[in-house]
């Protein structure tokens, strides 16, 4: 055993530089990259070696405030060296003494650079971009010891305002009992046989009446199962009952029961369109929506056929998506008048943000 690690020791020691000699009191740098902390630089320092714990792991004489391990091993620290030229080291302006504590003062900036990334506020700054700046002055001014004015209530108020100022309004369009009819008409031109019409009717019916996000519905790709189960299925005579395994409302896994019921003398009728395509459907275990050679139906193919449709109906694909069926569902339940506890269970959403997917002023009329 012993001359098996020596040998795996002697050639891996071939290609690898020895570990650099660090005494105490010397200075070094530190890689911020490992630390996962939103650390305004890729490095941190210099610090100085406080003691050394064996050859390969240091201890390093941090600042109180960084709350971290002060021990690291010597691939993040590397030494500080000193510039060949002289007189390249500028000393640091002399401290100034506010209550006890050293504090350096600006005096004037005298020049500055525009990075690739860097954008005005007037150019558009986003969101994410924004927080994350203010991530970085959080972090450095917890690292200076300073209080962090990004928390103060006029700052956050600012922030409110911009969030809203660039936040682009949801202007998607809803699928309507009209347009759900009208895309059942079309799909005898979209879809190459019999079988494909009966498929993507009821995909696009479930959609609409269940209030499902594509992700539940239909498989993710051809190559990955995903979306609804046939034995999750259950039909009877007063609707069609499916369990839905999980949700974005439910990432524990729990479940819930989607129950639809039937719409009588409708061509777009749920229980019927379901009932239809069971009795056509190959006898195949897995994905409740597959082609007629056992593929599973796509997110790529819901939304090419649902787009080919929409075009067939002279209306812009790009007012709609495949959420234009759950937003429909909300639009339509509130034009009928329903209670708002009863729109809530049709969508499963657990408070009032089913009142963003109500727009009757985005309905198009054929």
């Amino acid at each position: 055993m012993q001359k098996a690690q020596d040998s795996y020791k002697r050639h891996y020691d071939k290609g690898r530089k020895g570990n650099p000699a660090f005494k105490v009191g010397d200075e070094v740098w530190l890689s911020a990259i490992n630390l996962r902390l939103p650390c305004p630089s890729r490095k941190l320092g210099p610090f100085k070696v406080k003691r050394i714990v064996n050859p390969v792991a240091f201890e390093l004489a941090l600042p109180s405030s960084y709350k971290i391990h002060p021990v690291f091993h010597v691939s993040p620290v590397k030494p500080v060296v000193p510039s060949p030229f002289s007189g390249r080291k500028q000393p640091p302006p002399p401290p100034v003494k506010i209550d006890g504590e050293n504090e350096f003062e600006v005096e004037v900036i005298i020049d500055c650079k525009r990075t690739a990334r860097g954008r005005k506020l007037d150019e558009g700054v986003s969101v994410s971009r924004m927080n994350t700046q203010l991530a970085g002055l959080a972090f450095l001014f917890k690292l200076q010891g300073q209080p962090d004015v990004t928390k103060e209530f006029w700052v956050r108020q600012a922030l409110k305002g911009y969030r809203r100022a660039v936040v682009k309004r949801d202007s998607r369009r809803p699928v309507t009992f009209e347009i759900l009819r009208g895309i059942g008409d079309k799909l005898g031109v979209v879809c190459s046989s019999e079988y494909e019409v009966v498929l993507f009717k009821v995909a696009f019916v479930l959609a609409f009446f269940g209030a499902f996000r594509i992700g539940e519905l239909v498989s993710p790709s051809k190559k990955v199962q995903g979306g609804i189960r046939l034995q999750e299925v259950q039909l009877d005579e007063e609707g069609v009952s499916i369990f839905l395994r999980k949700s974005k409302t439910d990432q524990g896994g729990r479940g819930r029961m989607v129950r639809i019921y039937p719409i009588h003398g409708s061509p777009q009728c749920p229980v019927g369109t379901v009932r239809k395509f069971l009795k056509v459907r190959p006898d195949f275990q897995g994905p409740l929506l597959v082609h007629q050679k056992g593929t599973w139906l796509s997110r790529f193919q819901f939304v090419a056929v649902f787009k080919k449709c929409l075009q067939g109906l002279g209306l812009e694909e790009k007012d709609f998506s495949s959420h234009s069926f759950r937003i429909g569902a909300a639009t339509e339940a509130a034009r009928l008048g329903l209670d708002v506890e009863v729109i809530k269970r049709i969508g499963r959403w657990e408070s009032n943000r089913f009142q963003s997917y109500v727009r009757p002023q985005l309905a198009i009329k054929l």
